[in-house]
């Protein structure tokens, strides 16, 4: 992968491009989770890039993008834009895992079209009548939660939370090791408060496969999914074997359904 630079006033953001970039061809955009980096889509850079254009960023106080200020989903979604008017993209399939998965309904709160397919890998939908009040209140206090752990421990549960496999686990350790203890816990807590402010119901007219780990037990991941499927009848797969960040613990299964779902867009 490529590694390229955005400028903009609060910042530098840092995206990549598949070295193979072919004008015509479908488009893949990964958005990683929260407190992760682009290196958790490692799997499927080497599956994808050889068929389809594919690009990944380190969203903004992630990554190597990390003096970075005032994060909004107004923000990140003028980012996004900004990315592809730079790579000359118009448009492109998302693949969101966990948080990443917000962006591009973000997107399609704003602007139709762009997306022409969405997968979601853990990741929660949006619509306000699909929280409690108990989700928002603790997602509000989520920063002052963390506060509470010794820092060793939280980065320890935080990768067991989310991996059912060795590399999984050293993935999210990896990925964790880039912050200090007061930098995560202001984050997560500013990007769920921008969540918070942001989230509304959003018409998705692009086709959808939501998928999650067999072993995920992130909050109420699973629900969330069911419902979603149920509500919008949009296809649902379990991945066997896998936890939170199910494209790491089993990318072999989860680049299968991915490249079928690409394929029949």
């Amino acid at each position: 992968m490529l590694e390229n630079q955005l400028e903009i006033q609060s910042g530098t953001i840092y995206y990549y491009t598949s070295v193979k970039w072919v004008e015509g061809r479908k488009t893949i955009f990964f958005f990683h989770g929260l407190t992760a980096n682009h290196t958790m889509f490692e799997k499927q850079f080497d599956f994808f890039s050889d068929e389809f254009n594919v690009i990944a960023w380190d969203a903004p106080g992630h990554g190597k993008s990390r003096l970075f200020r005032q994060f909004t989903m107004d923000a990140a979604v003028d980012i996004i834009l900004k990315i592809m008017k730079q790579e000359e993209i118009e448009s492109f399939i998302a693949v969101g895992q966990s948080y990443g998965g917000y962006f591009p309904q973000a997107i399609m709160c704003r602007e139709q079209g762009i997306i022409k397919g969405f997968v979601g890998i853990g990741t929660s939908p949006y619509g306000e009548d699909y929280y409690s009040k108990a989700d928002f209140w603790i997602l509000r206090r989520v920063g002052l939660m963390c506060r509470l752990f010794p820092w060793r421990l939280l980065k320890l549960a935080s990768a067991f939370g989310v991996s059912s496999t060795r590399d999984g686990f050293k993935n999210m350790m990896d990925m964790l090791a880039q912050y200090d203890k007061k930098e995560y816990e202001k984050l997560v807590q500013d990007y769920y408060d921008a969540l918070i402010e942001d989230v509304r119901d959003v018409d998705i007219k692009c086709p959808v496969l939501l998928t999650f780990g067999q072993h995920d037990r992130t909050g109420k991941v699973r629900k969330y999914n069911v419902r979603w499927h149920k509500r919008t009848g949009c296809r649902l797969e379990v991945i066997k074997g896998a936890s939170h960040n199910a494209n790491v613990d089993n990318p072999e299964r989860m680049n299968e359904i991915i490249y079928s779902f690409v394929c029949n867009l």
